[in-house]
């Protein structure tokens, strides 16, 4: 069950950052983005599924890459990502983001690990 409802919660997402940002490739402005990245990567959120949830909820904490730009997906490219979405939707929108992954952990996730200015 949660499978499925991760599954449309990944397809609800991905077409809300395809109507809100497009979908060319945010890393290389080139070929078509069709896979859902998660910025916030799952080993950073202490096995917590509401965390999980959360992220993959938020167009902000995931993006859509094209598929040779997403397993090269790494700290640095996860940077460079949340630049954009800084640009994007704003600093207050981005720490908000965070706010609500963080709402859901013991050991909270820090927003200047992932390029967001503190």
């Amino acid at each position: 069950m949660s499978l499925k409802i991760s599954q449309s919660t990944r397809k609800a997402t991905a077409a809300a950052i395809a109507a809100a940002e497009g979908t060319i490739c945010p890393l290389c402005r080139w070929r078509q983005a069709t896979e859902l990245h998660e910025i916030v990567p799952r080993g950073h959120l202490s096995g917590s599924p509401e965390a999980m949830k959360t992220v993959l909820a938020s167009p902000i904490l995931c993006a859509l890459v094209c598929r040779e730009c997403h397993p090269a997906g790494n700290d640095a490219s996860n940077w460079q990502l949340m630049a954009h979405k800084r640009f994007r939707y704003g600093e207050e929108a981005v720490t908000e983001a965070f706010a609500q992954v963080n709402e859901h952990l013991l050991i909270k996730l820090n927003p200047a690990n992932y390029g967001v200015p503190t």
